[in-house]
């Protein structure tokens, strides 16, 4: 199938942390509390997904790894 899922939760996973630390260290607006859930929520889903369907497996474990370490970067910080 190819490795779609796996790359679109390593990108979402990496924009979670990004925002995770400018966020918590440097300024918060609005909507940022929703935009990092839904992030994670996704990165964590399409991790899942990769793992499951993707032909290589490592985009889909990054992905899933990244948006867990987000997830608890967020609520340490």
């Amino acid at each position: 199938m190819g490795r779609s899922n796996g790359v679109i939760s390593l990108l979402t996973g990496i924009i979670a942390i990004v925002l995770a630390l400018i966020l918590n260290f440097m300024f918060s607006f609005m909507y940022g509390d929703i935009i990092f859930y839904v992030l994670v929520a996704l990165a964590i889903l399409f991790g899942i997904l990769g793992i499951a369907y993707d032909d290589s497996k490592s985009y889909g474990l990054g992905g899933l790894i990244l948006g867990i370490v987000a997830l608890v970067i967020w609520f340490v910080i």
